[in-house]
């Protein structure tokens, strides 16, 4: 469903004449502190569990797509 529309978008950015790369971090954390909100849909301590094991390996691709961008 979205790789068709980010394909577009990194066909539009390359027009502008710079490298474009993007990654998907998915099933991402959307409050800080699910209590202060109703948000039946979203199971905290999955999303949790998952922000645990997940963000720091997605922060590192991006910070190596940050250095192949700045390489270019």
């Amino acid at each position: 469903m979205y790789e068709p529309m980010m394909q577009n978008t990194v066909s539009m950015l390359g027009k502008l004449g710079g490298s474009t790369e993007y990654y998907v971090a998915a099933n991402t954390l959307q409050f800080n502190d699910y209590s202060k909100y109703h948000a039946a849909s979203f199971n905290e301590a999955g999303k949790l569990a998952h922000h645990e094991r997940q963000f720091p390996k997605d922060k590192a691709v991006a910070f190596e797509i940050g250095v192949r961008l700045a390489k270019r």
